[in-house]
């Protein structure tokens, strides 16, 4: 992980609603919403330790969006993009990859090759643009 640290500290906060939003239902446990719980306590926090608006924003950010799919096409990026701006798109894309890594195997292997060809996607379409 890069030294980006709103990146570390979404990554620190990213799930800390999921107490809060659990649900079990036949013995399968769902965390719907844990998101937005996880952006108000983790800004919570982050107040608390007198972090700067821009940084509670970058983190709010990442936290919000960290389970949002996303695929390797211009849409895809267009729409997060407008969401939350160019900048954060490289360390959401990082939050997701880190995070996935923590799971199964099974998801692991289900997953990867897309969030890795969501990045390479988007890699590619930021370098031609800087051509």
């Amino acid at each position: 992980m890069r030294k980006d640290l709103a990146l570390k500290l979404a990554a620190l906060f990213h799930d800390i609603g999921k107490p809060y939003t659990k649900v079990t239902r036949d013995g399968v446990d769902s965390f719907k919403g844990h998101e937005e719980i996880s952006v108000i306590l983790g800004d919570f926090i982050l107040q608390r330790l007198d972090f700067d608006d821009t940084i509670r924003r970058k983190v709010g950010m990442l936290v919000k969006y960290h389970d949002t799919e996303l695929f390797p096409s211009q849409e895809s990026m267009d729409d997060i993009t407008g969401k939350i701006g160019v900048d954060l798109v490289l360390p959401l894309l990082e939050l997701q990859l880190s995070d996935l890594l923590a799971h199964s195997e099974q998801k692991v292997n289900a997953l990867l090759p897309q969030r890795e060809n969501t990045l390479k996607f988007f890699l590619s379409s930021v370098s031609s643009r800087l051509k």
